[in-house]
């Protein structure tokens, strides 16, 4: 099985390659069909919740930090006034700039903490409905009699008669995927050094 083909389709945790008895397959071979993981993720009931509940996270990420973000671009600017009105004598301000500095990267970890926090939650809703989109593939590979389904970002070309995307989406919106978006807060988050090694789970930022 290409190893490709899964990691590609690990984003969403559909398996996009199906393959049942793929030994003797040609290019002439019938059963054979293609699947836009972009449109499921769009269009598909369940993935479109997970994605829902995903922007209103950011959203309300986004506004939790607002203040804060305005608050140091404010002083950004004041320091630049007072930089630029002494000449450009950045070394009388050494001081606030480094203290400056701190602030702002005090509040990009912060941001990367939360938004990794969503990321996990995010992956976590969408592996409550993988194993019913595993099985939908292998349901419609079936009832198709196809051998092998092939995710679309690696089909240069095909015929519209050979995708199933529909399809799919029509059987996967039939299912009863109860999915529950659980809150980032319980998750953890590694902490990575300046060289990329993970460390100890990372502790709640400061408030």
């Amino acid at each position: 099985m290409n190893k490709k083909l899964l990691a590609l389709c690990g984003g969403c945790l559909i398996a996009g390659v199906v393959i049942a008895g793929v030994t003797g397959i040609t290019s002439k071979s019938k059963g054979i069909a293609v699947l836009d993981l972009d449109r499921v993720q769009v269009q598909a009931a369940a993935y479109e919740k997970v994605r829902v509940e995903t922007e209103k996270h950011i959203s309300a990420l986004k506004a939790r930090f607002a203040a804060e973000e305005k608050a140091l671009q404010d002083k950004a600017v004041a320091l630049k006034k007072k930089i630029d009105a002494s000449g450009n004598k950045e070394n009388a301000y050494t001081a606030e700039i480094q203290k400056l500095n701190a602030e702002l990267a005090e509040f990009q970890r912060k941001v990367r903490f939360q938004s990794a926090l969503i990321a996990k939650a995010r992956q976590a809703a969408l592996g409550q409905v993988a194993p019913v989109a595993q099985a939908s593939l292998k349901e419609l590979s079936q009832k198709k009699g196809l051998k092998i389904i092939l995710p679309r970002p690696y089909v240069t070309y095909f015929a519209p008669c050979v995708d199933v995307t529909d399809d799919f989406i029509k059987l996967l919106d039939g299912k009863d995927i109860p999915v529950a978006y659980p809150d980032p807060a319980q998750f953890t988050v590694p902490v990575v050094a300046e060289q990329g090694t993970p460390n100890a789970a990372a502790p709640a930022p400061k408030k």
